[in-house]
């Protein structure tokens, strides 16, 4: 399956904390990314702890559902 992705969002702050078993995220925005599930995105990228998700649907507002550890990546706390 081809990924979706954006070539116009910018960085986004996470607004709550997330563990290694969260299946959400609420993001300071959404402005940017694709309007169609799943598409890929990268969270701490370029640090020790960076771990690709997939967002699988809107959790409402500036919340995505996702799927935590892609491409081999370890959930991070």
């Amino acid at each position: 399956m081809a990924r979706k992705f954006s070539s116009v969002a910018g960085e986004m702050i996470l607004q709550t904390g997330i563990n290694a078993t969260s299946g959400g995220i609420t993001l300071d925005t959404i402005s940017g990314l694709p309007s169609q599930f799943p598409f890929t995105l990268i969270l701490d990228i370029g640090q020790l702890s960076e771990e690709v998700v997939e967002a699988t649907a809107s959790g409402g507002g500036t919340s995505l559902l996702i799927t935590r550890g892609v491409d081999g990546t370890s959930a991070s706390p």
